[in-house]
């Protein structure tokens, strides 16, 4: 059950993998979750995947996941694992992160 303050809001964690380095996804992804009127971020990660928080109305997170599964033109989306995380409240916008450096690598 949400917590009364969060009713109209999630949050959820995404691991996109694919073709998805070196082809304008975060910046994509930038563009579009703002376009939509959600919070977050979006980095890469050294093992070739690409890590996001998106956050707000329930149906525009969908839409959000949704459209993730096109990025942008060049890339090629195989698979995305999705998380149901805690609101971040100290995030008031959707914005690029550093690249992660994952502790496995593939």
């Amino acid at each position: 059950m949400a917590h009364s303050s969060d009713t109209a809001k999630a949050a959820l964690a995404l691991k996109i993998t694919g073709h998805v380095h070196g082809v304008g996804y975060r910046y994509w992804a930038v563009i579009t979750a703002r376009r939509i009127g959600l919070t977050g971020w979006v980095r890469n990660v050294t093992d070739g995947s690409v890590d996001a928080v998106v956050q707000g109305a329930p149906k525009l997170v969908e839409a959000f996941v949704d459209e993730c599964w096109g990025g942008p033109p060049e890339a090629r989306v195989t698979s995305i694992a999705v998380n149901v995380v805690d609101l971040l409240t100290e995030i008031t916008s959707f914005e690029q992160r550093a690249t992660y450096v994952s502790p496995v690598q593939f």
